[in-house]
């Protein structure tokens, strides 16, 4: 079967186009074209939906200039108090807490191990917020991986942006 001078010259620029949008996505792969877009998109797309509030389920406790006010007590609060909030919290049953505070400074033994067994008794269901690790990954906190495994607790990137604070790419 022969093909014709017309057929061969759609099959040749079927070819080319085929080659050439096929080095378009690689390429725009490459250079994260794609992700960039996505990202630049994100503002518009939450400011659009509108905001939602958080789930039914969730519960957010803040330390707030009130907070401050009312307790008359200095920051950084002693881990005994942050222990106490901690059972509060879980007498309430969650999937998850997590601490959007980086315990990184060791206090008094007594303090950190309160903290500690309240973190523990929380039976796997506890985030700690980190900014910093070191040379080999492992978190900046009062824990040492080998404490965070004993007491059933993980650490989390403090510094990740939530869609409702994040401005990604202005």
């Amino acid at each position: 079967m022969r093909f014709s001078h017309q057929r061969r010259l759609r099959l040749l620029l079927f070819g080319v186009v085929a080659l050439g949008s096929i080095s378009v996505v690689l390429v725009s792969y490459g250079i994260h074209f794609f992700r960039d877009f996505e990202s630049q998109t994100v503002d518009t797309r939450y400011t659009i939906r509108g905001s939602t509030g958080a789930p039914k389920d969730t519960v957010d406790v803040n330390v707030d200039d009130v907070s401050f006010s009312d307790m008359k007590v200095r920051w950084p609060f002693n881990r005994t108090l942050h222990a106490q909030v901690l059972d509060h919290v879980r007498a309430g049953h969650p999937k998850e807490i997590v601490f959007d505070i980086q315990f990184s400074e060791l206090g008094t033994a007594q303090e950190d191990n309160a903290l500690g067994l309240a973190i523990q008794r929380a039976s796997g269901k506890v985030s700690l917020s980190t900014t910093e690790v070191d040379e080999q990954g492992n978190p900046n906190l009062i824990f040492d991986p080998q404490a965070m495994r004993a007491i059933g607790a993980r650490a989390g990137d403090g510094l990740f942006k939530t869609p409702a604070s994040c401005h990604c790419g202005s």
